[in-house]
């Protein structure tokens, strides 16, 4: 299994792999900043280059006290269609 292309990068399935364990991690709860609206979020437990590119497409945002991200509408989007994708689950 090719897991980085000749640039050292993550090939698109790894990725896809990556971002599916953070969402499969996640949990709502009440956002601080926020009261009365609920977050979605996971730990960062993945390497920063890979999450910073999720943020760059807006799936998810880094949390300010640097441990966790939280996913937007369509990070959650994103996590469910590949829940589906690789677990063959509804």
């Amino acid at each position: 299994m090719k897991i980085k292309d000749s640039k050292g990068k993550l090939a698109k399935k790894e990725k896809e792999l990556v971002f599916l364990l953070e969402y499969l991690n996640g949990y709502e709860e009440e956002s601080i900043s926020n009261p009365g609206k609920k977050i979605f979020r996971s730990m960062k437990g993945y390497p920063f280059e890979i999450l910073n590119e999720f943020e760059e497409k807006e799936f998810i945002e880094l949390h300010p006290d640097g441990t966790s991200i939280i996913f937007t509408e369509a990070g959650k989007k994103k996590g469910e269609k590949l829940r589906k994708k690789y677990l063959l689950t509804d």
